[in-house]
C-alpha cells in the first residue's frame, strides 16, 4: 500500500508543519521557486493519496487530513506565488540594467 501520512498522529503533524515552514522559508529567503514548488506538489500528491486511500480512515480523520494537506496547499501556492513575482521583477531589472550599460559601451 506505501507510505500514507496520518496527521492525526501528533509526531506525523508536527514534522509535516515543521517541513512545510522550513522549506517555504528557505524558498521566501533565498528567493528559490522550487522549494515552495516542491511543497505544493508534495500537498497536491498527499490530497489525492488521502482521497483515494479513504477507506482506511475513519470520517473524522480523513476530514482532518484532507483540510491539513488542502491547508498546506493553500501556504505553499501563496509562497510560490510571492517568490515567483520577485524572481520574475528581479530577472527583469537585471535584463534592463543589462542592456543599458551594454549600449554605453
Amino acid at each position: 500500500m506505501g507510505i500514507v501520512f496520518d496527521y492525526t498522529d501528533v509526531r506525523v503533524f508536527v514534522v509535516a508543519i515543521l517541513f512545510f515552514l522550513v522549506m517555504n522559508f528557505v524558498g521566501y529567503q533565498t528567493k528559490k521557486a522550487w522549494f515552495p514548488m516542491a511543497c505544493s506538489i508534495l500537498s497536491l500528491a498527499m490530497v489525492i493519496v488521502h482521497i483515494k486511500l479513504r477507506s482506511i480512515f475513519t470520517n473524522g480523520e480523513i476530514i482532518f487530513n484532507v483540510c491539513t494537506d488542502l491547508a498546506f496547499l493553500a501556504i505553499s501556492t501563496a509562497f510560490l506565488l510571492v517568490v515567483d513575482e520577485i524572481e520574475s521583477r528581479r530577472s527583469i531589472i537585471k535584463n534592463v540594467f543589462g542592456s543599458r550599460y551594454r549600449k554605453k559601451k
